[in-house]
């Protein structure tokens, strides 16, 4: 168990994140939470503003596409964000950080 910690600690330190204990107690049952954001209209405004939540947070962040074919078969694609892996008090605090600093509206949602 001390020989997993220590590489959890590693890999976290080696991401940029932030290490969260889980007691025995939530060992098996702690749920896990990221945070959702964006509606991007292109691919160019989805790159800035991972770059602007690395830059503010240093979190790593996840890219999101998602879309339809309109009539003629043509992808219309929107593009949205996903970050961290919280527990949930910890990304409702994040997810209000992140709102003060962008204006973006966020989402909590389970990892």
């Amino acid at each position: 168990e001390a020989i997993a910690e220590a590489i959890a600690r590693g890999v976290c330190e080696w991401a940029g994140v932030p290490w969260v204990p889980v007691t025995s107690s939530e060992a098996g049952t702690a749920k896990l939470y990221r945070l959702k954001t964006g509606t991007f209209s292109n691919a160019a405004a989805l790159a800035a503003a991972v770059q602007r939540v690395r830059d503010l947070f240093g979190w790593t962040v996840y890219e999101w596409a998602e879309g339809a074919y309109s009539a003629g078969g043509i992808w219309s694609p929107k593009y949205r964000l996903f970050t961290g892996t919280f527990t949930k008090e910890a990304a409702e605090a994040a997810a209000e950080q992140l709102r003060k600093a962008t204006g973006w509206t966020v989402y909590v949602v389970e990892a």
